[in-house]
């Protein structure tokens, strides 16, 4: 794992992460299966690498199974108040559990939202620190996620990945 100071992008075995925050807090996850094309300086996305740092930092720690909270500030100015308030709830899933979208749409409010609760989650641009990934079907299966590729969330690539994520919370928790 390798964290680029400067531009804090973060090198990890599930690809490459780059935060990018606002001066309130982080915005979104840049996740890729690919580097980042270097950037020309009025295009940097970070004008607070400060916090984009303090983000790649704690995902690194997070991701070596010694951190399991994160502290790094979210600016939640961008989404709807919806969208905030399924995010809110997100952050209430504990590490190491899984939820079904049932349960997630039940504390969100509507127990009957089980679909709008799939579509925030796959919305989701800050994933690892808003932790859609601990969300499955009520099978118990990784139906869908979006982390880490552009691709369909379907993709067996980004199942993978969440896959990845769940078993290593299980085994840290």
């Amino acid at each position: 794992m390798q964290l680029d100071t400067d531009t804090a992008i973060l090198t990890t075995e599930l690809g490459y992460m780059r935060p990018v925050a606002s001066r309130d807090g982080l915005v979104r996850l840049d996740w890729q299966q690919a580097p980042f094309q270097p950037l020309t300086d009025n295009a940097i996305p970070n004008n607070h690498l400060d916090i984009a740092c303090q983000a790649a930092s704690e995902i690194a720690d997070y991701l070596k199974g010694v951190r399991q909270d994160f502290t790094v500030p979210v600016d939640f100015a961008q989404f709807t108040t919806a969208m905030r308030a399924w995010y809110q709830v997100l952050l209430t899933v504990p590490y190491g559990h899984i939820w079904s979208y049932g349960e997630l749409a039940k504390a969100w409010g509507n127990p009957k939202a089980a679909r709008p609760a799939g579509q925030a989650c796959r919305r989701n641009p800050i994933p690892i620190i808003i932790p859609c990934h601990r969300i499955n079907t009520s099978a118990g299966g990784p139906n869908q996620y979006s982390g880490g590729s552009e691709t369909t969330p379907t993709d067996a690539g980004n199942l993978s990945r969440k896959l990845w994520l769940q078993d290593m919370e299980s085994h840290y928790r």
